[in-house]
């Protein structure tokens, strides 16, 4: 399927995981993530894992999901994935399953549709510029604050892995608090994204592992059973399927590698700005 990504240079770094591209995703899987994807395509386009979603070429914003979504279309795919630090910023417009977002809606949606009706063939470099700018009106501007970057950190170097105990004790707040905080902020609980982060550890194993159960106890499952359930509960498929379909699960070993190698820092040339609660 031919999947690459670029990672955003300056200050969106702070907000945006990667922007990406896919030549022909003829049933490509993406994974839970606790991301948020904004997907623009000039044909139409298939999503599985929300009743079989069919969309008009345009621009299709995909929330925070706890379940594989497979996407197929017959031209190339761009897309911005933002961090799970724009959600709270992403509130007006995300909905509990995907939706098409229009020109009425975002002004920069037009040039973005047009570039991606007639000029689908070029690097996804030259997309760039159109998704900062409809981030920008979405977002209102790549700014995070410091306390949702401490406390996502804290679950993502862990790779799930985290006693709330542990966690209550690190922040001094009271368990139902911090759920509360990463449910209303992240669209997930503690536990939730936890669990995801845990399953992305797995995926981002593969590579380096020669058999998918030493990638399963790596990533703190207790035993094949155990991970095969997750991995069936959040992909679809067991452990050996993923390991054997590397094609089909290209975009999720990719960016969940990317994501647990680099955490959610910004880009180090760029010193951000951490508004005040």
């Amino acid at each position: 399927m031919n999947y690459t990504e670029i990672l955003p240079g300056r200050e969106w770094s702070t907000m945006v995981e990667a922007y990406w591209r896919v030549e022909r995703a003829d049933g490509l899987l993406i994974p839970p993530d606790g991301t948020v994807n904004v997907i623009c395509t000039g044909d139409e386009l298939h999503l599985d894992g929300f009743d079989r979603k069919s969309f008009h070429p345009g621009i299709i914003l995909t929330p925070p999901m706890n379940r594989a979504m497979i996407l197929t279309s017959k031209k190339p795919v761009v897309g911005m994935r933002f961090k799970p630090f724009a959600i709270r910023r992403l509130k007006d417009w995300l909905q509990n399953e995907p939706k098409q977002i229009t020109a009425s809606q975002c002004k920069p949606c037009t040039s973005l549709m047009l570039a991606a009706e007639g000029e689908s063939e070029k690097p996804i470099e030259s997309f760039v510029p159109l998704f900062e700018e409809m981030g920008r009106v979405m977002t209102g501007g790549p700014s995070v604050h410091l306390k949702d970057r401490m406390m996502l950190n804290y679950v993502l170097i862990r790779r799930g892995l985290f006693k709330m105990s542990q966690m209550e004790k690190r922040f001094g707040m009271k368990r139902q608090s911090i759920t509360r905080f990463f449910k209303r902020n992240f669209n997930h609980s503690t536990k939730e994204l936890g669990s995801i982060w845990q399953m992305n550890s797995f995926l981002s194993l593969l590579e380096t592992k020669k058999d998918t159960l030493g990638a399963l106890l790596d990533a703190g499952y207790y035993d094949q059973a155990h991970g095969i359930k997750y991995c069936k509960k959040y992909l679809g498929a067991t452990p050996a399927r993923v390991s054997e379909d590397k094609d089909r699960f290209s975009y999720a070993l990719q960016t969940c590698k990317s994501r647990l190698e680099k955490k959610y820092l910004p880009n180090p040339s760029f010193q951000p700005i951490h508004p005040k609660l």
